[in-house]
């Protein structure tokens, strides 16, 4: 949807799908940063600094974008207090999951950051019909990606999960049987 490097041309809206913001580090190691579903912001702190987005935005699913180009964003910004307001408390939720993140990325064990990325990915997407299974399909890789390990100790990881009855795994879909038992593991 939007390349690390490129500069932002308007404000983006992802309207239907869903995406995940990745960074690459010094091992051209992916890191996912944040996920996005519809009617989320995307690339909105480059945006507000004039600078290069500082990493990607990729779709998971097919997905729609709305772009809103940068002259009339800030039109809108300069006259319409309430619209400001919004902004800003936006990008102060943004810092604040941001600063979460850094610290269960940094200082969590393995099975709590797992957990905590399965809670993540809950609270971004939620639940199919059964209020068990994520609404998401995601690659091993990519969970591995979000919570900062390999994808052979997310296996592991989720196999020990499944084990001990917290989750199931049916095809490449993660079912939520005692969400309080993760919550407990993320600390």
């Amino acid at each position: 949807i939007y390349k690390e490097g490129a500069k932002p041309m308007g404000l983006l809206c992802l309207s239907q799908g869903k995406m995940k913001v990745t960074k690459n580090g010094p091992r051209l190691k992916e890191q996912i940063i944040s996920l996005k579903k519809p009617v989320d912001f995307i690339g909105f702190s480059e945006l507000m600094t004039n600078e290069p987005y500082t990493a990607s935005g990729i779709a998971i699913e097919e997905s729609s974008v709305c772009f809103i180009d940068v002259n009339d964003f800030f039109t809108v910004m300069k006259n319409n207090a309430d619209f400001f307001i919004k902004v800003t408390r936006f990008l102060s939720a943004e810092l604040h999951h941001t600063a979460n993140r850094i610290v269960t990325l940094t200082q969590k064990d393995m099975r709590a950051r797992l957990a905590d990325a399965l809670l993540y990915i809950l609270d971004i997407y939620g639940l199919k019909q059964d209020n068990q299974t994520l609404d998401v399909i995601m690659k091993r890789a990519d969970i591995a990606a979000l919570a900062n390990m390999t994808t052979s100790n997310v296996i592991r990881t989720l196999s020990a999960f499944k084990d001990e009855g917290i989750i199931e795994i049916a095809h490449k879909e993660i079912k939520i049987i005692r969400p309080d038992e993760l919550a407990a593991i993320s600390g």
